[in-house]
C-alpha cells in the first residue's frame, strides 16, 4: 500500500467522550413540527416526564398538568431532582389556584395513552381547561395514539383503541380551540413508544429494504392518503388564530436561499432525539439535500469533525471514490438546533435481510480496500503512538463500562507487549461501516454512497469497519452484538464470511501478527466508542466473559507461521486502483 497524505497520526477523537452519558435526549421529536421554543412559556401534560425534559432545556416557562394528585407529586419529585425552578406542577383539579398566565403553546404529548387515560372527561374536558391559558397566536400540539393505527403492539393487544383518538377527531378539537387550519402529522413509533419518523404529506419515502414484502405493506398502508388512518400515532399542529411556519417549514424556507423551493419529504427521530430531514426541490436546478437538526453538544462535535473529515477525504480521494462520500454543503442555527446541510445520496440502504444482502457486502467490502489503499500509513507502534491512538479507546471502554475496568486493563497490558516497536498501519476508517449506513442500487446492488461519517477517523484503526460489516449483518440476522462479536473472534463464520474475511487480509497485506489485536481491537472499540446505555446483569457478565477471550486470544496468538497456515494462500498483488467498477 502507498503512503497517505495524511501525514499526522494524531486526530481528536470525539466518537469517545470524556464522560459517560445516561442524560435523557436533548428532544422528542415532535419540536420542529411546532414553532421556535426559546423562551417561550408552554403548558403540557406529560405523565412520564420526556416532554418536561425537553421543555424545560429550552423554555423560560413550563407549567405541567398532571391528570391527579398522585402524578403530580410524582413529577414535582422529579422537577425538584433536576433544580428546574422554572417548571410549576399543577394537578388539573387544582387548575383554578394557579396563578393567571397567557402561555405561548400547549403540548399533549401522550404516544402511550396513559396520560390522557387518567384524565377525567378526557381530552375534551382537558382542552376545555387548557383554552383559557392560552394567548391569541399560542400553538397546540396534539400527540395521541391513533384510533385506526395498525402496530405489532397493537395487533398483539387485539385492536382495542383505549386513549386514542382518529385524525379527523383531533383537527375538530384544534378548530374547538380556534386554531384554523390544523394539520395532522401521522408518526411512527420505536419499540420505547416514542416518535422515530413524522410521515410527511407526500406519504412514507421508501428509503430501507427494497424488495421485502413489508416495505411493500408499509407503502401501501403510510402513503399520502392511508395514513393519517393507519399510522400508530398522530400529532395534530396548530395555531390559535393566523397559520404560522412550523420549524421543520423555517428549514425549508432557509434552504430556498438559492431560488428553488424545498419541501420535507422524509422525517426520520433518532434514540438520542436528533432529526434527519430530506428535502427534495421543486425544480431540476437543484438537488435534493438531507439537514441533521440537533441539540446535543456531543452530536454537534460530532457533525462538526464529520464536515472537516469529509472535506479532506474530498481533497484526496480520486474523483471515483470521493463521488460516494456526501458534501457538507451548510451549516445554520435554528432556535437553538444546529442545522447541518448535507448532499442527498441517492439509492437505498438496508437495516434487515433483504434479496441482495451478500452481493451489496462485496461492493461495501471493495469499496473499503479502496478506501485504505489511498489513506493508509506505514508507522512503527512506540509510546507515543500508542498513547495517541489505542490508549484512549480503552480509556473511554473503562469509562463507559466500569465493571468491566479489571478485565480491559489486562487486555490493554497484553495487547500494548503485542503491538509496542512493531510495524503498525493507520487507514482511514469510518467508525460505524454497517449496511444501514450504505446506500445502493437496488437493481444493480452497486454503491451509490456511504453515509454517517460522524465517527470517522482520518489516521484511524484496520479491520474495525470489516468487522462492522460482517457483525451488523450478523445481527440483522437476529444475533446480538454479543453474540456477533464473539463468533468473529473466535472465527466461528459462515464460509462467505471467511472468503470476506481473507480477502481483506490479504488486499490490506496487513503484518499476521496484527490479526488477533486487531479483533480484540474490535470489541473495546465497540464498547469504547459505539455503545452508549447500561449492560444488563447477564450482558455484563457476557461482556466480560468476551473480554478474557481477547485476552486468551493474544496469549495463545500463534507465530506468524502458524497463523499464514490457516489463511488461504495469497494470490499475487492485484491493483486496486478502481475497485468498484
Amino acid at each position: 500500500m502507498a503512503s497517505s497524505a495524511f501525514s499526522s497520526p494524531a486526530q481528536p477523537v470525539i466518537s469517545q467522550p470524556a464522560e459517560l452519558r445516561n442524560a435523557p435526549p436533548w428532544q422528542e421529536g415532535w419540536e420542529l413540527l411546532v414553532g421556535p421554543l426559546g423562551g417561550r412559556s408552554v403548558v403540557c401534560l406529560d405523565d412520564g416526564g420526556p416532554a418536561v425534559t425537553a421543555l424545560a432545556q429550552r423554555c423560560a416557562r413550563v407549567r405541567v398538568l398532571a391528570a391527579d394528585g398522585r402524578s403530580a407529586d410524582e413529577l414535582a419529585q422529579r422537577v425538584r431532582a433536576h433544580g428546574w425552578t422554572h417548571v410549576e406542577v399543577i394537578a388539573l383539579d387544582d387548575l383554578h389556584r394557579a396563578a393567571p398566565i397567557a402561555f405561548d403553546g400547549l403540548v399533549v404529548s401522550d404516544l402511550s395513552g396513559r396520560a390522557l387515560a387518567k384524565v377525567r372527561g378526557g381530552l375534551g374536558r382537558l382542552l376545555t381547561q387548557a383554552r383559557p391559558l392560552l394567548r391569541d397566536g399560542a400553538f397546540v400540539l396534539l400527540a395521541t395514539p391513533n384510533r385506526f393505527g395498525l402496530s405489532r403492539d397493537r395487533l398483539a393487544r387485539g385492536l382495542r383503541g383505549g386513549s386514542a383518538w382518529p385524525w379527523f377527531t383531533l383537527a375538530s378539537q384544534l378548530r374547538r380551540l380556534g386554531v384554523r387550519a390544523p394539520r395532522v402529522h401521522p408518526l411512527l413509533l420505536n419499540e420505547y413508544a416514542g416518535i422515530s419518523e413524522a410521515i410527511a404529506p407526500t406519504g412514507y419515502l421508501p428509503t430501507k429494504n427494497q424488495g421485502l414484502t413489508r416495505e411493500r405493506i408499509k407503502q401501501w398502508l403510510w402513503g399520502p392518503r392511508a395514513a393519517r388512518w393507519f399510522a400508530p400515532a398522530l400529532a395534530a399542529v396548530g395555531w390559535i388564530g393566523d397559520s404560522q411556519p412550523g420549524l421543520i417549514d423555517a428549514v425549508a424556507l432557509t434552504l430556498q436561499a438559492g431560488g428553488s423551493q424545498f419541501q420535507w419529504v422524509q422525517y426520520l427521530v433518532l434514540l438520542s432525539g436528533k432529526v434527519i430531514a430530506t428535502f427534495r426541490p421543486d425544480s431540476d436546478r437543484e438537488t435534493s439535500r438531507v439537514v441533521v437538526i440537533t441539540r446535543d453538544p456531543l452530536a454537534v462535535a460530532r457533525r462538526v469533525q464529520e464536515a472537516e473529515s469529509l472535506r479532506r477525504l474530498h481533497a484526496l480521494l480520486p474523483a471515483h471514490l470521493g463521488m460516494l462520500l456526501p458534501r457538507v454543503l451548510d451549516r445554520f442555527k435554528l432556535d437553538g438546533n444546529d442545522c447541518f446541510v448535507l448532499q442527498h445520496m441517492r439509492g437505498v440502504t438496508a437495516d434487515a435481510p433483504v434479496p441482495g444482502l451478500q452481493r451489496v457486502t462485496r461492493t461495501a467490502q471493495r469499496f473499503l480496500l479502496a478506501l485504505h489503499e489511498v489513506t493508509c500509513v506505514k508507522r512503527v507502534m512506540d509510546d507515543e503512538a500508542w498513547e495517541t491512538s489505542l490508549q484512549p479507546i480503552f480509556e473511554s471502554a473503562v469509562l463507559r463500562n466500569p465493571q468491566a475496568a479489571p478485565a480491559l486493563q489486562r487486555l490493554a497490558q497484553h495487547m500494548r507487549e503485542h503491538v509496542l516497536g512493531h510495524v503498525w498501519l493507520d487507514v482511514c476508517s469510518h467508525g460505524d461501516f454497517k449496511i444501514e449506513n450504505v446506500m445502493y442500487d437496488p437493481q444493480t446492488c452497486e454503491i451509490t454512497g456511504v453515509i454517517d461519517w460522524e465517527h470517522a477517523m482520518l489516521c484511524g484503526l484496520p479491520y474495525i469497519d470489516m468487522a462492522y460489516l460482517l457483525t451488523y449483518n450478523r445481527m440483522l440476522g437476529g444475533e446480538s452484538w454479543l453474540q456477533a462479536a464473539r463468533a468473529l473472534l473466535a472465527g466461528r463464520v459462515s464460509p462467505n464470511e471467511l472468503a470476506i474475511e481473507a480477502e481483506y487480509w490479504r488486499a490490506t497485506r496487513l503484518p499476521e501478527r496484527l490479526v488477533p489485536v486487531l479483533r480484540a481491537l474490535v470489541v473495546v472499540h465497540h464498547i469504547g466508542c459505539r455503545w452508549h446505555g447500561q449492560w444488563s446483569t447477564q450482558a455484563s457478565a457476557e461482556l466480560n466473559a468476551l473480554i478474557e477471550s481477547c485476552i486468551e486470544l493474544l496469549v495463545r496468538s500463534p507465530a506468524p507461521a502458524a497463523l499464514a497456515s490457516v489463511l488461504p494462500a495469497a494470490p499475487a498483488p492485484r491493483a486496486a486502483a478502481r475497485p468498484l467498477t
